[in-house]
């Protein structure tokens, strides 16, 4: 059964909400040998009395557009598509106006006489309006129509900006638990503003933008739509946090520690991990002195990347269903029936080679993806699965992953459970498995993994094997493999980038002759898969 913790273990919980830990479902999230069948182009799901697939009549759909429209208080024609459009209404104008006075007062370009032989990119405006309290917020947003900008002098390197790993972020939040360290968030407000070019790049003058014939913008600063703003927003970060002080990792390069105190950074989001309260501080006030900061509450339940993060009495439990809601309400499911299994056994579908289906397919399966990555290993093979229709999928394939969301609302209150051991060193308990050739077209086999550190799952993945495995050894020994490359991935964060003291490395595995090839006990039928692996 699934391990969960009554309310009763956190800290004056107000909504009495069961806690329950993925990590710990018996369910495999990748097909045993048991399952093996023989194949068929068949799928075996159990019907309705139709197999029909319901779909809104399409003289609803604008209704029901309009109907969430209003009952947000916005209809879709008060939003502007053009400057054209947006003018016309004296509180757009005033959003417009704010813009641009805070790309003067942030110097973000230059008035300049036009040059020669030189590309100039045109800017686009974009508007969004949210509620607050009954109240309309009309924002206006000047956006570069990067794809006009000529970087043919530029590499893939130029342009490349880093993100963290969803695993770093949760191997800082297990390390959090033992040895109880607080953690803080930051946001940087209009980070990709903030960054000074290192090549110029000239601007057509927005539209409300007065400026002298023959003249345009000859960009100071990065703005957004740029191929290069992510990279230098990255570059204006990492320099500042050096002068701090901090050491950048050279594992994750979005990590960053300076003795026992340490950063994640997600483009514009960041997160402090520390027991010195007066670093955190430092911190804080030399990050203000360089960028404008939305300082987040350091509360009981916090939010970041969308895991909820709650303090519990032993520790911390990482959830997402609040983003597990939206999605299902994007996707018209708040009322749809729900499943018990993400996946259905024994389900062999074929790509589709006819016409291309209308279904949000792609949309669906990267928000499922997201969610896995996350807080939810037990999504990892049905996520896995499904994606390999991404490009050849039918109304059929979109049928099944919805199903994938059926089990979400039913298990969205899942997460991961993280306590706190009675460990002196962190010890990384890793376990591996892997079906044997059950694709009935290629016959491919399919790895899986879980990493813990100490008792807290902090890594997983479900992959299809590149290779044709000759037995169930093999392709238990390639799982091996995958697994053991996170693992040294792991322990070179733990003792070369973050200086903690690690224990060995255990490696969970089910099938002897994969453990004797490991071992080397056997060379004459391995050696056609030593080298690789």
């Amino acid at each position: 059964s699934n391990e969960s913790v009554s309310s009763d273990e956190t800290e004056e919980e107000s909504d009495n909400e069961e806690f329950h830990d993925t990590s710990t479902q018996l369910e495999p999230t990748i097909p045993t040998s048991e399952d093996t069948h023989v194949p068929s182009t068949q799928v075996e799901v159990p019907q309705r009395s139709s197999g029909r697939i319901r779909r809104q009549p399409g003289y609803l759909q604008d209704y029901e557009l309009n109907l969430l429209a209003l009952s947000a208080g916005c209809l879709p024609s008060e939003i502007p598509t053009s400057y054209k459009e947006a003018v016309k209404d004296d509180s757009w104008k005033v959003a417009i106006q704010g813009e641009l006075d805070n790309m003067a007062s942030n110097g973000t370009w230059e008035i300049v006489p036009m040059p020669k032989n030189q590309t100039i990119i045109d800017s686009k405006w974009v508007f969004r309006q949210k509620m607050n309290n009954d109240v309309a917020i009309k924002r206006a947003r000047l956006v570069a129509r990067g794809f006009m900008e000529d970087t043919s002098d530029l590499s893939g390197s130029d342009l490349y900006a880093p993100v963290a790993r969803m695993s770093t972020l949760r191997l800082l939040l297990a390390i959090a638990v033992e040895e109880n360290l607080l953690f803080y968030q930051y946001d940087v407000k209009a980070a990709f503003l903030c960054g000074y070019l290192d090549r110029p790049v000239f601007m057509k003058p927005p539209k409300g933008l007065v400026v002298p014939t023959g003249h345009v913008c000859k960009l100071v600063k990065s703005l957004y739509g740029l191929k290069s703003a992510p990279k230098t927003w990255n570059t204006t970060l990492n320099e500042q946090l050096l002068t701090m002080g901090l050491l950048r990792s050279k594992v994750d390069p979005c990590l960053y520690h300076k003795g026992s105190t340490y950063m994640l950074i997600w483009v514009d989001d960041l997160i402090v991990f520390t027991n010195n309260a007066s670093e955190a501080d430092f911190i804080k006030k030399q990050l203000e002195s360089k960028f404008k900061l939305n300082d987040l509450p350091n509360s009981k339940n916090t939010k970041f990347l969308g895991i909820e993060i709650t303090k519990t009495r032993n520790g911390l439990f990482l959830s997402q269903k609040g983003l597990i809601e939206k999605v299902i309400e994007k996707f018209g499911m708040v009322d749809g029936r729900m499943s018990k299994i993400p996946i259905q056994p024994k389900l062999y579908l074929q790509r589709h080679s006819g016409s291309s289906s209308n279904a949000p397919y792609k949309e669906l399966l990267g928000s499922l993806m997201y969610l896995m990555t996350g807080t939810r290993p037990d999504l990892g093979y049905s996520v896995s699965y499904f994606g390999r229709f991404q490009n050849d999928f039918s109304d059929e394939h979109f049928k099944y992953l919805k199903n994938v969301l059926r089990y979400l609302s039913y298990t969205k209150k899942f997460g991961l459970l993280y306590k706190k051991s009675n460990n002196s060193k962190f010890v990384i308990h890793a376990y591996s498995d892997a079906d044997y050739g059950m694709d009935p077209v290629d016959r491919k086999s399919v790895s899986g993994f879980v990493i813990k550190l100490n008792e807290n799952t902090i890594s997983w993945k479900s992959k299809k094997q590149q290779v044709v495995s000759r037995s169930s050894s093999e392709s238990e020994y390639i799982a091996m493999s995958l697994c053991l490359s996170e693992c040294i991935f792991t322990k070179q964060l733990l003792n070369a980038s973050l200086k903690l003291v690690t224990g060995p490395m255990y490696l969970y595995e089910d099938n002897q002759s994969a453990i004797n090839m490991a071992e080397s006990l056997e060379t004459k039928r391995s050696k056609h898969i030593d080298i690789h692996h």
